[in-house]
Order: structure tokens, then sequence, then C-alpha cells
């Protein structure tokens, strides 16, 4: 799949750029359900959320931010109970 193979080279880069431009596909990630995903899939969303690393740190501390309130969907979204 195209998006893993740019996400990939991208994942162990520090900075807080890559959150910010991925916030769009995280947000369509998050529209399934982490049980229903495929092998691509599961894949995509481990490679997505690897990119926040302690390059987001000031945008995670800041609890009122986008950037925030995406990780605590994401972490929502990850830990659902199937």
């Amino acid at each position: 799949m195209a998006q893993i193979a740019l996400l990939k080279p991208i994942v162990g880069v520090p900075d807080d750029a890559k959150v910010h431009n991925l916030l769009p596909t995280i947000k369509t990630l998050l529209a399934y359900s982490s049980d229903a995903l495929d092998t691509t899939m599961q894949e995509l969303s481990t490679s997505i959320i690897s990119c926040f690393d302690v390059s987001v740190a000031k945008d995670l501390d800041d609890a009122g931010g986008k950037v925030w309130s995406i990780y605590v969907s994401l972490l929502n979204w990850a830990f659902a109970p199937g």
C-alpha cells in the first residue's frame, strides 16, 4: 500500500510537522473500527501512531490543543473493546 511506503521513512524523523500533516489521515483512520482492520490497515495505523514521538511533546502537553485531542481519540480507538 502506497500510504505505508510513504509513512515508513518519516516515522523516525523527529519533527512535529509530520503529525500535523497526518491529522486528516488520522481522522479518516478513526472512522474505521480498530477490530475490523485488515493486515495492511493495521500496519498503516501502527505507522501513524508511531509518529507520536518526543517531537510532539509540546503539542501533547497542550490539553486544549488539536494534537492532544486527536491523540486521546487514537487511544480510545486503539483500546476500544472489541
